[in-house]
């Protein structure tokens, strides 16, 4: 089972199959991983399954490229089955291209198709967690049909019943001290810091960039690194920076508690002393916690299955697995649902458990399981982490049961093994290569929210990268992006962002400042920069921006939202407000229109551009639509955005009379329907 994912997404999906299709003991790997597999095509493997995400404009994620390029041999692949799930949004244009592009790759090996290419979209939650167990149901039949099923479960005496398939396996740590257990450094937990070697850049700026900005409450920050020295680490204008974040202390420290009966028991087995004076159970927790380990499988008989094989599980202490290997949150929807399920066969399977909050935790389980967005998303709300669930819960997973003569109903490596990896964060690079080829600059909104149960969730990588000081080591790579300032330097240029959405347009407008300030500025068009923020004390880069208006390097558009000066004010106001001057930059051959921000705010812009093009531009909704549609194929259209948007309505046309327009087409999610007069 292969994934190429640059989010995790795929990851998870993949290990959630990998655990279904456990009679067949799967391995899990990226879809790079695959090549290092010395008898892969072979008769060794009867099926290849790949869930695969789009990265970019249609390509392949990172760990699946050398996937993409490299050549099967179609001889061997032929006594393979296969299948291809694609994962990705519409609103891009290229929707799932890369799990197109696999699909017709693995076609042409000749190999044996299991189902038709699925492509998900992740628009929506509920539909995207529906859509993957539809195709998890579909390979299962395939692959492990009734009367083989039935065989296999005979030869290995269980029952062929699902849920019971599921709850077969438990999982056990096995530790392995490397150091003293009482020594003295280790009587306290201290946050993970990176070592310094060529995989890592050194802070050397970080600013708060909003007047009276607060940590804790609203802040933007600029950070800026020092790429790593004679290494291949470099960028172009306008791409992105990947960040590996370390997860809150104070929050690994809660989950620890949560599971302080599994970690004073195995600290005890240990021997390791209590010192005196200490919180005796949480400074054994502390000392075990250090300790490195790895997980065996065991089934129902107590006996060993397998070593568990996942990477980030492995030769490292469980402090440092927590720190910079696991995600805590309960974001990623197959995760959440496997963890959910096996939380309810656990539950089950206790006959000492009878309580209030064991039939409360099965409506809310029952409610993620069978439940809309809406649901979903206030579970969310209320647990936003792992450590959020099990603390609510823990007295009925995580202690012994109440005659204390059975262990917990979880344990700490149960959880381990369905946690999904903790992934790079992407953030577009606001500085321009041109001018600082060295160095790169990010802006960072520090993400604070409180649900409307009053829990507080703050950012992972924000509030790691915001507590950064100079000269502290972070891990972080260059992604490259399609996200490019127009190859002819002089060319129009209207960029149009929201809040940190400014960020690659401040290395555009640095890159033509170059040029024109040498002199060279003789042919340079229009430069336009729509820019909207919350108040006057959230204006970005406001002393550059203002230098640059001042030179007539640009031209600036600011709006706010919440100024409590002024009327509430959007980009799409102030678009249509310049609705001439829109226009004609838009007809304008070489004018490259960039779009940078919210999904909901791109969605707005976008809808204003095409009411200007019909209200203003004298264009039907269809000409308009086909305007900017091929604006995008000339890459004079460009988004970065993030989250998600309902695209479907945005751009719609309802009726052209009695001829056709063919197959729907789809363009950075807006859809043009068939029309066909029926």
């Amino acid at each position: 089972i292969a994934f190429g994912s640059e989010t995790g997404t795929c990851e998870v999906v993949a290990n959630s199959l990998a655990r279904r299709l456990k009679l067949c003991a799967p391995k899990v790997m990226s879809l790079n991983d695959v090549l290092s597999q010395t008898n892969f095509p072979s008769h060794d493997y009867t099926h290849f399954l790949a869930i695969c995400s789009t990265f970019g404009n249609g390509e392949p994620p990172s760990n699946a490229v050398r996937f993409f390029n490299s050549h099967l041999k179609a001889e061997k692949m032929r006594e393979i089955s296969w299948a291809v799930l694609g994962l990705g949004s519409s609103l891009y244009p290229k929707f799932c291209q890369a799990g197109k592009d696999l699909h017709t790759k693995l076609s042409q090996t000749g190999g044996n198709n299991l189902a038709k290419l699925t492509c998900i979209d992740g628009i929506s939650s509920a539909s995207q967690s529906g859509g993957i167990d539809k195709w998890y149901d579909l390979v299962y039949k395939r692959i492990l049909p009734d009367s083989l099923l039935s065989d296999l479960a005979n030869s290995l005496r269980i029952s062929t019943n699902k849920e019971n398939l599921h709850r077969e396996t438990t999982y056990t740590m096995k530790w392995t001290p490397t150091m003293d257990l009482n020594e003295e450094r280790l009587t306290e937990l201290k946050p993970l810091s990176c070592s310094s070697d060529d995989t890592t850049s050194t802070c050397v700026n970080n600013v708060e960039l909003f007047v009276d900005g607060d940590i804790s409450l609203r802040s933007s920050r600029q950070v800026e690194f020092e790429l790593p020295k004679g290494t291949t680490t470099t960028y172009e204008t306008g791409d992105h920076l990947a960040v590996s974040p370390i997860n809150d202390f104070e929050l690994i420290q809660r989950f620890l508690l949560c599971f302080s009966h599994d970690l004073e028991k195995a600290a005890n087995l240990n021997m390791i002393s209590k010192k005196k004076g200490d919180d005796q159970t949480f400074s054994s927790i502390i000392r075990q916690a250090q300790q490195q380990f790895y997980i065996e499988a065991v089934d129902n008989e107590g006996q060993k299955e397998a070593f568990v094989d996942i990477e980030y599980l492995t030769n490292y202490s469980l402090l440092e697995v927590l720190q910079a290997h696991v995600d805590l949150s309960l974001s990623k929807g197959s995760y959440v649902n496997d963890l959910i399920e096996m939380m309810l066969q656990r539950l089950s399977t206790s006959s000492n458990i009878s309580s209030n909050k064991h039939d409360i935790f099965e409506a809310f389980a029952r409610s993620i399981q069978k439940g809309t967005d809406e649901d979903r998303l206030d579970a969310m709300a209320r647990f936003p982490t792992i450590v959020h669930l099990l603390e609510e819960y823990g007295s009925l997973f995580c202690v012994p049961t109440p005659d204390s003569k059975s262990p917990p109903l979880l344990s700490i490596a149960d959880v381990l093994v369905l946690m999904p990896r903790l992934n790079q964060r992407y953030y577009s690079i606001s500085s321009s290569a041109l001018t600082s080829p060295t160095r790169a600059t990010i802006t960072v909104g520090v993400v604070n929210i409180q649900t409307k149960y009053g829990v507080t969730v703050k950012g992972v990588c924000s509030h790691y990268l915001a507590r950064l000081m100079p000269g502290d080591k972070a891990k972080v790579s260059v992604r490259k992006s399609t996200f490019r300032p127009p190859k002819d330097k002089g060319a129009p240029m209207v960029m149009i962002g929201g809040g940190t959405g400014i960020a690659p347009f401040m290395g555009f407008i640095n890159e033509r400042s170059k040029s024109w300030f040498t002199g060279s500025n003789a042919k340079t068009q229009e430069c336009v920069l729509y820019f909207g923020c919350k108040s006057r004390n959230e204006i970005l880069y406001r002393d550059l921006l203002a230098s640059y208006k001042g030179a007539n390097i640009m031209d600036l558009h600011l709006t706010m939202s919440a100024e409590p000066s002024l009327p509430k004010t959007y980009v799409q106001d102030k678009l249509q407000h310049d609705a001439k001057k829109v226009v004609k930059l838009l007809k304008t051959d070489n004018a490259h229109f960039y779009i940078c921000g919210d999904a909901r705010m791109a969605a707005g812009v976008t809808n204003t551009c095409v009411e200007i093009l019909t209200k203003s531009g004298g264009m039907s909704r269809f000409a308009a639509v086909q305007l900017i549609t091929q604006m995008q194929i000339e890459n004079r259209w460009q988004l970065d955005v993030w989250g998600h948007a309902d695209f479907s309505k945005v751009l719609k046309v309802k009726s052209v009379g009695r001829r056709s327009l063919g197959q729907s087409v789809t363009w950075s999610g807006f859809v043009v329907q068939d029309v066909e007069d029926k």
